[in-house]
């Protein structure tokens, strides 16, 4: 009986340490699993945050680099003006509106861009519209061809400039005699889209490199 009794003991020894090992062993392996989890989440924290920091990089030197271009845009009506970080968007953009007793309608929209004393101004004014192509001579005017589109105009000696519509002068009315620049008389071709509606743009400055850059900005503006 007694040897009975020893060998029943020593299989519940047994049994209790097989259980024991396998499941330290099954612990082992969860927790081994969870540290390994834990160890690719950290991983992937780590290289968002890495990302994360190189964003903050990007934009910190974006922010100081007064070429870096940036987008002042409305895709409702069309609009999209491209300008260097160092100039600087007015930000009570003037949107006048009116009303009737059926409908509130946009009657225009101004937007500004300075640097340093200079202001290049975008406008757009809608409703019924017309303008006439006339001639600008050198007598009287300070004319240069921004591109193929548009000129920029100022009265002899002045520095506000007003951008317009270049056109043949066969197609314009008023040219003195001599002339070999005409653009329309007031509107400029961009700054939006749609009917019913005219867009000028203007710069003050008597600053040449200025001069240049708003050339720059004004002509992103075309349609």
């Amino acid at each position: 009986m007694g040897h009975f009794l020893s060998r029943l003991l020593l299989t519940l020894v047994v049994i209790i340490l097989v259980i024991s090992t396998t499941a330290l062993g099954v612990l082992f392996v969860v927790r081994s699993n969870d540290y390994n989890n834990s160890q690719n989440e950290l991983s992937k924290v780590k290289e968002d945050l890495k990302a994360a920091q190189g964003k903050i990089l990007d934009l910190q030197a974006a922010a100081k680099d007064p070429n870096t271009k940036l987008t002042f845009s409305d895709t409702g009506l069309g609009i999209k003006v491209e300008f260097p970080a160092s100039w600087t968007p007015i930000s009570n953009t003037k949107v006048e509106l009116e009303s009737t007793t059926t409908a509130t309608t946009l009657k225009s929209l101004e937007v500004k861009f300075t640097k340093t004393g200079a202001t290049v101004t975008f406008s757009r004014l809608f409703g019924p519209v017309g303008d006439l192509a006339v001639g600008y001579p050198t007598s009287t005017y300070d004319v240069k061809e921004v591109s193929s589109k548009i000129i920029r105009v100022a009265d002899k000696g002045t520095n506000k400039w007003s951008y317009k519509a270049k056109v043949d002068c066969a197609d314009a009315i008023e040219v003195p005699a001599g002339t070999t620049v005409c653009g329309s008389g007031s509107f400029f071709p961009g700054f939006g889209t749609g009917g019913g509606a005219a867009s000028f743009a203007s710069v003050e400055t008597s600053d040449a490199t200025l001069l240049l850059e708003a050339d720059t900005i004004v002509v992103s503006a075309l349609n």
